[in-house]
């Protein structure tokens, strides 16, 4: 077998240095010994431009082979190879929420009316409404295009992108959210793991990935209790799933779908959902519960450091931690049950303009420690741009 390419140990690229070495001997054997193939002689040059052309095919032949494994594959590569277990990655969603319209009395505002900030971030009404006696209606809406941008927060939403007769003025009282951009490459590896169980049925695995197929749900938990006794509060015979964020009712479903007859799904939150012979079910499950995340952060300048940088460590953070961020946009970070890492968050202040940092974490905002902060097994860590505070 080769020295290079595919061996027993895997895939070995050959180096620069190497191909040049070999298309030098292969000349000598042609040419003879003495035959001119310095670095400045014509037909040395001619070699390592080869060679550099050669060393190329190296390197797409070396990410063809990784892209056969979960772990290296990348975009459309990883794509095919989690659609081997039925899986997909989860598309960008668009952020909803609602506008308060004011105008004329009785008037009818169609389905698909657009408005949007003053950035020129659009959004389109779901349905048609007809204003109220007084001139008010209120009215769903949804960002035109998918993505983070359109989770903006109150009162951004004061435009109509083309006048409207008998419309005099919309607003947005409460933020809009949902908004997500397509799954990462990470996401979809961590939930290819968690999902091999996704073909079977009846079975703890199973259940969550179910659940986490469904694309606004962020993460979720499955517990058991299969003794005849009431464990950890858990009735017998029974699974409990814990879920961050999603449908109800599509979560109801999956669960139905999944778990086994005769098994009580059990949680706060009982939805009735009927079977695909019209059947009732009771559904339960529990929404994860969420621990609020203070960040104090105090930085040791110097003379590199880039005026405005403390906004970027805060959104570092907050992609961390997970929550909103001042610009309306909302990340996903940590998932259930994982701790916040205290050198973790130093890690995201790094920068070549910070000679020192100090990080102080917090759940009430009070009581302050230099050290991880411990997340319960059903809860979820959340900061946001209110909680993160760099000077």
């Amino acid at each position: 077998m080769s020295e290079y390419g595919l061996t027993i140990q895997g895939f070995k690229k050959k180096p620069y240095t190497q191909i040049v070495a070999d298309k030098k001997e292969r000349a000598r054997d042609l040419f003879g010994e003495d035959i001119e193939l310095s670095e400045r002689s014509p037909l040395g040059l001619y070699i390592e431009s080869d060679a550099w052309e050669e060393s190329k095919l190296w390197d797409e032949m070396e990410h063809v082979y990784y892209s056969a494994f979960i772990d290296d594959a990348e975009g459309k590569q990883l794509d095919g190879l989690v659609k081997y277990i039925g899986l997909f990655r989860k598309p960008a969603l668009r952020a909803l929420g609602q506008i308060e319209i004011i105008g004329r009395a009785g008037k009818v505002v169609p389905q698909g009316t657009k408005v949007m900030t003053e950035s020129s971030i659009l959004f389109q009404t779901r349905e048609n409404i007809m204003l109220g006696g007084d001139g008010v209606g209120v009215a769903n809406i949804e960002a035109v295009e998918p993505g983070r941008t359109g989770n903006v927060t109150a009162n951004r939403i004061n435009r109509l992108f083309n006048p409207v007769e008998g419309i005099t003025s919309v607003i947005n009282h409460e933020r809009t959210s949902g908004g997500t951009i397509i799954e990462t490459d990470e996401e979809l590896r961590e939930r290819y793991y968690r999902s091999l169980s996704r073909k079977g049925k009846a079975t703890r695995a199973a259940i969550e990935a179910a659940i986490l197929e469904l694309t606004t749900v962020k993460d979720a938990r499955v517990l058991e209790n299969t003794t005849m006794d009431v464990v950890d509060g858990l009735p017998p015979k029974c699974v409990a799933p814990y879920v961050f964020d999603g449908d109800s009712h599509a979560i109801a479903a999956a669960i139905l779908e999944t778990k086994s007859g005769g098994i009580q799904s059990y949680g706060d939150i009982v939805i009735d959902i009927n079977d695909s012979r019209g059947y009732p079910h009771m559904i339960g499950f529990t929404r994860a519960e969420t621990q609020d995340i203070y960040v104090n952060i105090a930085l040791k300048r110097n003379a590199m450091f880039r005026p405005g940088y403390e906004l970027d460590i805060r959104t570092n953070v907050i992609r961390y931690i997970g929550g909103l961020d001042f610009d309306g946009t909302e990340y996903r970070g940590l998932g259930l049950s994982q701790n916040v890492i205290h050198s973790r968050i130093i890690t995201e202040t790094s920068d070549a303009g910070i000679s020192d940092v100090v990080v102080k974490l917090s759940t009430d905002g009070t009581n302050w420690v230099e050290t991880n902060i411990e997340i319960l097994t059903m809860q979820v860590a959340l900061t946001d741009y209110e909680k993160v505070v760099v000077r």
